[in-house]
């Protein structure tokens, strides 16, 4: 069960940090890097009010800020399925990121406190990251009765295919297992806007978040 764990997060980890996609593409092509914009210094990041649209596919379903572009896994690769899968939803400017990916874990309830250490401990060695900041483990009941496991985190990282300038990123990494599905749901939610903004996007995520 571990094992399986472990190799999930690993997946997702290697896009926990933002992936600058190109929102000018159909979702059916190959995302590509997008050439910087002088327009990204005047995006607007998310608040309470924000416009939300919602993702609904193989039982899984959130809100996230209205414009983000969604990238599918299964319209690219034809891997989402019910039992494994990954989405995320990003703007172009690398602004504000929200991943999901679940898998089939079996009836064993998975530690969700030892995936997110390792998840954690992946993210260090990524190369482009620098002063990776962890807080404190906290739990909150879902609409589905569930208890998500989350941990904030904040660090430094460089997109060179945009600018060669650092850029600090605050954001959230969590889970659950749903009893329902016996699914395990990991989380990565980051934003340039500071830990204001990150908050505000973990309440939007986790009081709408469904599994079932």
């Amino acid at each position: 069960m571990l094992a399986l764990t472990l190799a999930m997060v690993f997946v997702a980890a290697s896009v926990a940090a933002f992936v600058v996609m190109d929102p000018t593409l159909s979702p059916r092509e190959t995302p590509s890097y997008t050439t910087a914009s002088a327009a990204w210094s005047d995006y607007t990041y998310s608040t309470a009010n924000t416009p939300t649209d919602t993702y609904a596919k193989h039982g899984i379903s959130f809100s996230y800020p209205k414009g983000l572009w969604l990238y599918d896994d299964e319209l690219e690769t034809g891997w989402n399925t019910y039992d494994d899968g990954m989405v995320t939803v990003q703007d172009s400017g690398v602004h504000e990121s929200i991943m999901v990916t679940w898998w089939y874990s079996g009836t064993e309830t998975p530690d969700i406190s030892d995936a997110l250490s390792a998840w954690i401990n992946d993210l260090n060695k990524v190369p482009t990251i620098s002063n990776l900041a962890v807080g404190v483990k906290y739990t909150r009941t879902l609409g589905t009765e569930h208890t998500a496991t989350y941990i904030p985190i904040m660090y430094e990282t460089v997109y060179e295919e945009i600018s060669p300038d650092e850029v600090h990123i605050a954001g959230y990494l969590g889970g659950w297992y749903c009893d329902s599905t016996d699914r395990t749901v990991l989380f990565a939610l980051e934003t340039r806007g500071g830990t204001g903004v990150a908050d505000e996007m973990l309440a939007v995520f986790l009081g709408s978040a469904r599994c079932h």
